[in-house]
């Protein structure tokens, strides 16, 4: 199943992502300490579960680079554009519930993505920010459907929108669960992956722990 971890990790992406992310040089990336993801520059936190597995940087990029590859498919103008716009997304945080390269079903996740929206100015809403998404969907290999969208989430001291999307690429499904705020002219946005019910309620634990 690792194909299906690279895909739910590239409908992430809206304008690409790179290492050399084009970011303030106060930006921070965040870290772990004590159970807590926490990020400075968003002024949020995060409370991880302690079964769970945090990617390291060479983790992520690689299931990143793979993840474009596969979205992409043949889509030759698709994959430019991913290629030719990659300083825009600083990948903040990935967490697994086992180790990449555990065999099983399917990995569920919570990813953390920053998109720096500078060099768009026309993407100044959440909601923008998601059209943008779904037009990236629509152009990938991916077999996209759309089950429930809701504007106007209050948490903490944030507005987001949500998406909820069943990934069913290689006729495997994944559901999606999108939460996307805007913050210091960046598109924040987290994203929960998972199969199972089970699953579902383990992210949430976490999720619904949010202060921001």
């Amino acid at each position: 199943m690792k194909k299906i971890i690279h895909v739910s990790i590239i409908c992430l992406l809206v304008f690409g992502c790179k290492k050399n992310v084009n970011v303030p040089l106060s930006f921070d990336y965040g870290s772990v300490k004590e159970g807590v993801y926490d990020n400075t520059y968003f002024k949020f936190k995060l409370p991880v579960n302690p079964d769970w597995y945090v990617l390291n940087n060479e983790e992520a990029e690689e299931l990143y680079e793979s993840g474009k590859d596969i979205a992409s498919g043949d889509n030759e103008s698709l994959k430019k554009a991913l290629d030719a716009s990659m300083i825009n997304v600083a990948k903040l945080f990935n967490v697994f519930k086992s180790e990449p390269g555990t065999v099983t079903t399917f990995n569920p996740s919570i990813i953390i993505n920053a998109e720096n929206l500078k060099n768009y100015p026309n993407v100044d809403t959440p909601e923008k920010y998601l059209d943008q998404a779904k037009e990236m969907f629509r152009q990938s290999a991916m077999d996209i459907e759309y089950i429930e969208e809701k504007k106007d989430v209050h948490i903490g001291s944030q507005d987001f929108v949500f998406m909820s999307v069943k990934n069913k690429t290689y006729g495997v499904e994944v559901l999606q669960d999108y939460y996307v705020t805007l913050k210091e002219r960046f598109a924040v946005a987290f994203i929960m992956s998972y199969m199972t019910e089970a699953d579902k309620k383990e992210l949430y634990e976490m999720f619904n722990k949010l202060k921001i």
